[in-house]
């Protein structure tokens, strides 16, 4: 069943406290399916979106086979763990709903909230075996199909996805929620004549849905159909007028149309919707000569980018070879086991942990994205792992180390000076600091055509030699792809010397 303003209305017309209470009357007053539609509401309306993907779904259709006596004793304890789940008390609601199970095992809806917990704590494979029993226990359960679509896309496997969103809507044909995420996992790898066909039914279900617009936009754009983009951008904006990212991809498209001052227009509207920047509209407009070069990409931009690529980021792609390109840097040093302090700048996912495990008598890492980090935390490789500014962190830390590793993060500053120096003061006596960079086509350092930095060969070599860093070690090659283009990346060893 779609999502209709009508089945809202409840939460938008009172408090979830409020909604809780009502439920509770409904459900003293025998009125049980009343009581679910409340319950169904609460968890489409509170939970964390990921992505282009929508949130959790209960069916309304859900009829426990129980006495009036076990009504009300379940009713009372998905009152509780629904109040846990919406103050998000994840692993609470685990200890209550498993609890509640031992009473309730066949009750579907209780499967479906212990998914939807352990997809907020990135449980996937767990959330995966939930949503499968909830379908078990009721086989025409277009919700808990839809959750499990949601749970195989955050896990990577969007071909998974979209078979479970397809058995979502054999039961609930006019299912919006499952089309349009059904349209962005097609989107995403690749389908796109079938996202497009997923996005015009959605938009047939709900006619004002701006995001639909949108998306169809950035699959236009895809296509390299500029006139079809331009126009679903325009309508989302019609439907929402202060759609920031609508603004900005139509800064996109008129930017490839070599339209440039309406695209500057266009970033210019995006940034003023949104000061913090998430998007990167200052580069862009950088990068069009209406602004300076920042001397750093954005932090709101950089945590957002990261936020967006936690879930999928990983080593084993064949379009990434930095990673190879460090390790091997690593290795010329010839490291003696268990023996050093390693610093893992920019860990992220913690991609480079296992490799550097072996020579590390303690490794740490810090991170300015915190849902990178939580996938760090789940390798338990680092003996310490920090949310902060890498800068922050190397200006407040106490601590040396014998090894600093940069992979990939040279690439958000313009100037590297700052952080060569910090780095220096925090590396012991013949320490080493392996890194990673972009290669400047033209200039010593450059914004490259993709909205990060790119640095020279010769940049980095004076840079070294007016710090006291010796180059160890120096090599070029294929950083990664884009596409088919290759991009030229550099790697360092540079030791601390008197």
């Amino acid at each position: 069943m779609s999502l209709s303003q009508k089945e809202i209305t409840i939460l938008n017309s009172m408090k979830l406290d409020q909604a809780l209470r009502l439920a509770k009357k409904r459900s003293n007053e025998g009125k049980f399916d009343e009581e679910k539609k409340i319950y169904s509401d609460i968890l489409v309306k509170f939970p964390k979106n990921k992505g282009d993907l929508q949130g959790i779904r209960v069916s309304k259709e859900e009829n426990e086979k129980n006495s009036i006596d076990s009504q009300h004793s379940i009713s009372a304890q998905i009152q509780l763990i629904l109040k846990l789940y919406n103050q998000g008390q994840y692993r609470e609601v685990l200890g209550e709903a498993a609890q509640a199970l031992k009473s309730f095992p066949e009750s579907e809806l209780l499967h479906n909230i212990l998914g939807a917990a352990n997809m907020e704590l990135q449980q996937f494979e767990v959330a995966i075996k939930c949503y499968r029993k909830a379908i078990k226990i009721k086989p025409d359960y277009a919700g808990a199909y839809y959750n499990l679509g949601n749970a195989l896309n955050d896990k990577g496997d969007s071909r998974a996805a979209i078979e479970a969103y397809k058995k979502a809507l054999l039961i609930q044909p006019d299912y919006f929620e499952a089309l349009s995420n059904m349209g962005a996992a097609q989107h995403l790898i690749g389908e796109l004549e079938a996202a497009i066909k997923s996005y015009h039914r959605a938009i047939r279900i709900q006619p004002e849905s701006s995001k639909s617009y949108n998306n169809l936009g950035c699959i236009f754009m895809d296509q390299g159909n500029l006139g079809s983009a331009i126009a679903s951008y325009k309508k989302a904006i019609q439907i929402e007028p202060n759609y920031t990212e609508a603004y900005y991809n139509l800064g996109e498209v008129f930017t490839e149309k070599g339209l440039l001052l309406e695209a500057q227009n266009f970033f210019k509207k995006a940034l003023n919707l949104d000061p913090k920047d998430k998007l990167g509209a200052k580069i862009k407009l950088a990068s069009l000569g209406e602004r300076a070069v920042p001397e750093s990409i954005p932090e709101h931009y950089l945590k957002q980018f990261y936020k967006n690529r936690a879930q999928t980021w990983g080593e084993n792609n064949d379009q990434y070879n930095g990673h190879t390109m460090v390790r091997k840097a690593i290795q010329q040093i010839k490291p003696k086991a268990s023996s050093l302090k390693i610093l893992d700048l920019g860990c992220g996912t913690g991609t480079l942990a296992s490799s550097l495990l072996p020579y590390a008598d303690a490794l740490e890492g810090v991170d300015i994205s915190p849902e990178m980090l939580d996938r760090a935390k789940k390798t338990k490789l680092y003996d310490n792992l920090y949310e902060q500014d890498l800068t922050d962190f190397l200006s407040n830390t106490k601590s040396c180390f014998d090894l600093v590793v940069a992979s990939a993060v040279m690439i958000h500053f313009l100037n590297l000076e700052t952080i060569f120096k910090l780095v220096r003061g925090r590396l012991s006596l013949n320490g080493s600091f392996v890194f990673s960079i972009f290669k400047a086509t033209k200039e010593q350092k450059e914004l490259n055509s993709f909205m990060m930095y790119s640095h020279s060969d010769d940049y980095i070599r004076h840079l070294a030699e007016s710090l006291n860093f010796k180059v160890f070690y120096y090599e070029q090659g294929i950083h990664e792809y884009h596409g088919t283009e290759p991009v030229d990346g550099l790697v360092y060893v540079l030791k601390k010397t008197c």
